[in-house]
C-alpha cells in the first residue's frame, strides 16, 4: 500500500519550523541542517522570497514493526529536518509514506516505485499551505534514508553486510579471515560508489551475477544513492560496536571502577 503524499500543517507547527530554521546553527550546530550536504541542497535549489524549503528524512526497518495473524507490517516513515530534534521523532511529527502488509518481506519495486515517483514530483512542484488565510509556498525535497543492515540489503538490492563488496559507500573488496569477511585498514582511500556506479552495475547485474555487491535495480537509485544512505547509529554503534566494547570491558578487572580516570583522555582524543 502506498499513500498519496500530502502535508498538513497548522500555524503553530509552521511557526516551530520557522523558528528552528532560523536558529538551528546556534541551537544545535551538529544537526543535519548545519551539515554541508543540507546546505548544498539549499544553495542549489532555486527558492523565491515567498517560498520555504522542506526536506524529509525516510526510515524503514528490516524487521516488521507488528504482526497480525500470519501477516507482518513494514511501514516507510518520514519526518522533517526543519523540526527541532527534540520534536522530530514525536509520533505527531512522523508521516507514513507507504506500508507493506504480507506474509513475506516487501517487494521493493512494488513498494517503492509509487513513493519515488511522488517524491520526484514533489521535487518539481511546490506545495501551498493555507494557514490563517495566508498562502505559504514550499519546495519539498528528500535527504537521507535510514536503514538497518537487513533493510539496506533488501531495499537497495545489494548483498548482505557479510559479503565481499557489501559496503554501500566505497568500492572495496573484503577478505575472508577466520571464516569472516573483514575489511582491512588501508592508507590509500578507496573510491566512492557513485550514483552512476549504482545505475551502471544495476544494468549489468542479474539474478545470477552480482557486480560490486549490487544485485540488480531498485527504484531508490533514482533519488538516494549513494551518499544519501545514512549510517544507522543505533544498530551499528549503540547495539554493535558499543555492545562489543562492553563485552570486552566486562572481562577486564576493575575497568568500570577506573573508567572515570580515563574519561578526560578519551575526550581529548575525540574532541577537535
Amino acid at each position: 500500500m502506498t499513500l498519496k503524499l500530502k502535508f498538513a500543517a497548522t500555524s503553530k507547527s509552521m511557526q516551530k519550523i520557522s523558528d528552528y530554521r532560523n536558529q538551528s546553527k546556534e541551537l544545535l550546530p551538529c544537526d543535519v541542517t548545519s551539515a554541508d550536504l543540507y546546505q548544498t541542497i539549499s544553495s542549489t535549489t532555486s527558492i523565491e522570497n515567498n517560498q520555504n524549503q522542506i526536506i524529509t528524512l525516510l526510515h524503514t526497518e528490516g524487521a516488521p514493526v507488528a504482526k497480525v495473524n500470519d501477516k507482518s507490517l513494514w511501514p516507510i516513515q518520514a519526518t522533517l529536518y526543519e523540526i527541532a530534534p527534540s520534536l522530530r521523532d514525536h509520533k505527531q511529527a512522523i508521516m507514513i509514506f507507504g506500508a507493506w502488509l504480507g506474509i513475506r518481506h516487501p517487494d521493493r519495486n512494488f513498494l517503492w516505485r509509487s513513493i519515488v515517483n511522488q517524491i520526484q514530483q514533489l521535487f518539481k512542484d511546490e506545495i501551498i499551505l493555507t494557514i490563517n488565510k495566508n498562502h505559504i509556498k514550499s519546495i519539498v525535497k528528500t535527504q537521507l534514508i535510514i536503514f538497518d543492515l537487513p533493510a539496506l540489503a533488501l531495499n537497495c538490492n545489494v548483498i548482505q553486510y557479510n559479503g565481499y563488496n557489501s559496503c554501500p559507500f566505497y568500492s572495496i573488496t573484503g577478505k575472508l579471515i577466520d571464516k569472516q569477511v573483514l575489511y582491512p585498514h588501508s592508507s590509500t582511500p578507496c573510491p566512492y560508489k557513485t550514483t552512476d556506479d549504482y545505475r551502471r552495475y544495476e544494468l549489468s547485474s542479474s539474478y545470477s551475477v552480482t557486480t560490486m555487491g549490487i544485485k540488480g535495480p531498485t527504484p531508490l537509485s533514482d533519488v538516494l544513492f549513494s551518499i544519501q544512505i545514512a549510517v544507522d547509529y543505533m544498530h551499528l554503534t549503540c547495539s554493535g560496536h558499543v555492545k562489543t566494547l562492553f563485552g570486552y570491558w566486562h572481562k577486564m578487572p576493575r575497568v568500570f571502577q577506573e573508567a572515570p580516570d580515563y574519561y578526560p583522555l578519551i575526550n581529548d582524543c575525540i574532541t577537535p
